[in-house]
């Protein structure tokens, strides 16, 4: 079985994953996947979960633009080469809308375990990406 590391900003948008949970991870344990759950307490959480979890197959990401960030920081942060899933559940999902993502939950799991993986530069402000 491998190894999913799900991390959550349960506050994000209007809160819709919260609800939709239990299927999320229905959804990644009958694609194979034993699944962690982290859920975000503070503001950069997201970065310091995704730096310091080790050994996973994926991480999928849950929240808006800016857990996307923090997680893709610390994905970085830590020298990680492993796949990340986004499961787009903020007010406004501007990097999901540009790169045509479904922002429904249970499609947008799907994708992450089923999807064809793709590059996407990253650019560095300061020690932000």
């Amino acid at each position: 079985m491998k190894r999913c590391l799900l991390i959550i900003n349960p506050y994000s948008g209007k809160m819709k994953i919260n609800n939709e949970l239990v299927d999320v991870i229905k959804i990644l344990n009958e694609n194979n996947y034993s699944v962690e759950v982290s859920i975000t307490l503070n503001h950069n959480h997201a970065r310091e979960i995704a730096r310091e979890k080790e050994n996973f197959d994926l991480i999928i990401c849950s929240g808006g633009d800016g857990t996307l960030n923090q997680v893709i920081s610390g994905i970085i942060d830590s020298n990680k080469d492993v796949d990340l899933g986004y499961i787009p559940s903020g007010s406004t999902n501007d990097f999901a809308n540009t790169l045509g993502l479904s922002s429904n939950i249970k499609e947008a799991t799907l994708n992450a375990v089923n999807g064809k993986s793709s590059y996407v530069d990253i650019g560095k402000f300061n020690d932000d990406y």
